[in-house]
């Protein structure tokens, strides 16, 4: 999701906080790694991701691999949003949002979108105070993750824009 140059696969790595876990992970990758500016890309993004604690508002990197990145083989594990991107979750519960508010549903309602612009605001501000302009904010780069069915919450993802901000604040 949010790839804009990469693409996406899902996987299945140990939890590094409960050993014995496993969790899903994204796993980005360059789609061409001739392709410098792919590779710059993607180098950048994590790079960015690195400098950052873990967000309850963005789509966190679980771990990367740069080892191969004189030959384009990069790896960026991220943080699994199972619901996809947001500009796709609205669309596909387009007539549930819509309803009147007599047959208002219990989650997909109105407070859970002011929730997702408040999670989406103190992400963007969070990233403010480690000197990172994200650069591409959209509603595709805005990743949707559920812990249940009733609780929904709104990840940034997305930083292979941030480069050229990165540049000048390294």
């Amino acid at each position: 999701g949010g790839c804009t140059f990469g693409s996406g696969h899902e996987g299945i790595k140990e939890d590094p906080i409960q050993p014995k876990q496993k969790i899903k992970v994204a796993i980005k990758t360059v789609n061409n790694p001739r392709d410098e500016s792919q590779v710059y890309a993607l180098m950048c993004e994590i790079k960015v991701l690195e400098k950052l604690e873990k967000h309850p508002n963005l789509v966190n990197m679980i771990g990367a691999c740069t080892a191969g990145c004189n030959t384009g083989r990069l790896w960026l594990l991220l943080e699994h949003c199972p619901c996809g991107d947001m500009k796709n979750f609205l669309h596909k519960n387009r007539d549930v949002f819509m309803q009147d508010h007599q047959t208002q549903h219990k989650v997909l309602n109105m407070r859970l979108l002011l929730n997702w612009g408040y999670g989406i605001a103190k992400g963007m501000d969070y990233l403010s105070s480690k000197k990172i302009m994200h650069g591409d904010l959209a509603a595709r780069n805005i990743l949707i993750s559920n812990l249940d069915c009733e609780n929904y919450s709104a990840k940034i993802t997305d930083f292979g824009l941030s480069k050229a901000f990165y540049d000048k604040t390294s």
